[in-house]
């Protein structure tokens, strides 16, 4: 075969060249242009997805930790949801705070570096007003915080300090710290401007008000134990059904032996300061039941059940006799 080209073949390439290469090169194009992506430097990528799913799993637990904590602590429902996870220069993460802010710094050995736990100021402004035994209040503007409210919020931070342990410990056994408390964003430098953060937003509420939480990782942070973040270290489904399961079977045995007064009301009368004071031994005051008359049965302030007097095993009991119901007591 001849190397050569004709004039008529120069031509056609000629041709095809000026027309872009004709349909086949028109087909390389749209190819290459399915294979962009757009990238956000402000919020690098910096963990594979398994690695991302790990860390879902943790911040979602540290969550339901804290939420199980405030709810006990306040004694009202405190809800706290995992909203996001996501990537950013330090400098985006401070700019995007408040002040006053209630800025937890967080040593977490043995790992080099700190954390910052970045709790509700609206919200911490409910929980001192609540301690202090006011209503619970909520309001829009928040106030800088006097030395005696800090105090009340570093004992609970401690706290939720102390809640990072158990998420962590599929990765690591952390000791975390409260190693300050800031309320000015601009005074906590724990990281360079540019240096690339974690931060897990979460959704809290309680008493009607709604409000972020923030957890501030920095990358360097965790950077050593990134290759354990991965597939191996997921929790075995099973086991985690299991350990679901003993810890119903946990709570259900703290609640079966937790303390609460159940009284029998043998009945009740009125009768005035002098005669009291004027009582003697021997002396008989009606309580307006005869013998044979049932004797209320309370379990705290709640009226539940009627029953009839006895003694049994040489103690007096009551035999109940009929459930109480109505709108506010459920039945027992």
């Amino acid at each position: 075969m001849s190397e050569t080209l004709s004039q008529a073949e120069l031509d056609a390439l000629l041709k095809d060249v000026k027309q872009g290469a004709g349909n086949g090169q028109a087909g390389t194009d749209k190819t290459e242009s399915k294979r962009i992506r757009h990238y956000d430097f402000s919020k690098p990528n910096i963990f594979g997805r398994d690695q991302m799913r790990m860390l879902n799993i943790i911040h979602d637990d540290y969550g339901s930790e804290v939420s199980g904590f405030m709810t006990r602590y306040l004694k009202e429902l405190f809800l706290v949801e995992l909203e996001s996870i996501e990537a950013m220069p330090y400098r985006n993460f401070i700019d995007s705070l408040s002040n006053p802010s209630i800025l937890s710094v967080i040593e977490v050995p043995p790992l080099r570096g700190s954390m910052i736990l970045d709790f509700p100021s609206r919200i911490s402004s409910i929980i001192i007003d609540s301690v202090l035994g006011g209503f619970g209040d909520s309001t829009d503007e928040v106030c800088e915080f006097t030395d005696i409210e800090l105090s009340i919020l570093k004992g609970l931070l401690e706290h939720l300090t102390e809640s990072l342990k158990k998420p962590w410990e599929k990765i690591i056994s952390l000791q975390p710290s409260l190693e300050m408390l800031e309320t000015n964003p601009q005074m906590v430098q724990t990281a360079s401007s540019t240096d690339i953060v974690i931060i897990a937003s979460y959704k809290s509420s309680v008493a009607n008000v709604e409000d972020y939480m923030k957890l501030c990782i920095p990358h360097s942070l965790i950077e050593p134990i990134a290759a354990n973040l991965g597939t191996k270290q997921w929790p075995d489904k099973d086991k985690e059904d299991n350990t679901h399961e003993s810890g119903k079977d946990a709570l259900k045995k703290k609640i079966m032996n937790t303390g609460i007064e159940v009284r029998a009301e043998l009945g009740k009368n009125t009768i005035t300061l002098g005669d009291l004071t004027n009582l003697q031994a021997g002396d008989v005051i009606s309580l307006g039941k005869n013998i044979n008359s049932k004797l209320d049965v309370y379990i705290g302030d709640s009226l539940k059940f009627t029953g009839k007097p006895g003694i049994r095993n040489s103690k007096y009991s009551i035999e109940i006799s009929k459930i109480i119901k109505n709108k506010n007591n459920r039945q027992v």
